[in-house]
């Protein structure tokens, strides 16, 4: 606080934290609110991939480190299988970035499952238009998805030993930012032992069968009266203006 002029936050529950201490925050909103994860194009996506609108179209969002495909991507290749076994117009979903797409690429080469492994934005904001819903590790990730209006959940495994850590460390009852700013589940989280291939696989049933989640309602709190990029610019001429006339 002695050598900051002023904080910017991205969520509504973090200014608290710093006012005590003198340091001048303020609550701007998230970016993902204006980074166009709503803008997506079905219609477009479908054409690509040539798919009859009645395919049922899954996301699969195994995280950004290699350790989380490796460990997520075995379990959600079981989830879909079984998943294809009632829905035999299924449709795999994987987007994907730099530092994991080429394992990620290696581990579906083998899928019986029709797939594609996709990357950049325009790609995966036009896949969340057309799909019925995703299993995504936790990240941020899940407020793309809840602003575009995808039911999803978050099935998310660590190595034993960390999670017996985390679990006697964290004094959190959630990881999804969502219900962590709702303090109630409104995002299905699957985490540790129970994330396995048969619950995964009974969570989305549900979310494909009864699709109510209100996910872009959860985003509430994480908006603010005008966009935070106009917000931020805002607070930040003011305080070059009164910079300027302390001089």
């Amino acid at each position: 606080h002695k050598y900051i002029d002023h904080l910017f936050c991205l969520l509504p529950n973090e200014e608290k934290y710093f006012k005590p201490y003198g340091l001048k925050t303020t609550f701007i909103g998230h970016p993902v609110i204006e980074g166009g994860a709503d803008k997506g194009s079905a219609k477009a996506f479908f054409q690509k991939y040539h798919l009859n609108p009645k395919t049922k179209v899954v996301i699969l969002l195994p995280g950004s480190r290699k350790n989380e495909v490796s460990r997520l991507m075995p379990i959600f290749k079981e989830v879909c299988e079984k998943l294809s076994q009632t829905y035999p117009n299924l449709f795999v979903v994987i987007p994907s970035v730099k530092t994991v797409a080429p394992t990620v690429c290696d581990m579906v080469k083998r899928w019986h499952i029709p797939h594609t492994v996709i990357m950049g934005e325009k790609k995966r904001y036009d896949a969340f238009a057309a799909s019925d819903v995703a299993i995504a590790a936790s990240g941020t990730v899940s407020l793309e998805l809840s602003l575009a209006g995808v039911p999803h959940l978050i099935a998310y495994r660590v190595h034993p030993i960390t999670g017996w850590m985390a679990k006697k460390m964290l004094k959190i009852r959630f990881v999804n930012l969502i219900n962590l700013l709702q303090n109630k589940e409104v995002i299905p989280e699957l985490l540790q032992d129970n994330c396995t291939v048969e619950k995964i696989y009974q969570q989305t049933q549900k979310l494909l069968q009864n699709p109510k989640q209100n996910v872009k309602k959860s985003l509430d709190k994480l908006k603010t009266d005008v966009l935070p990029s106009e917000k931020m610019a805002k607070v930040l001429i003011n305080l070059t203006k009164r910079n300027k006339n302390d001089k």
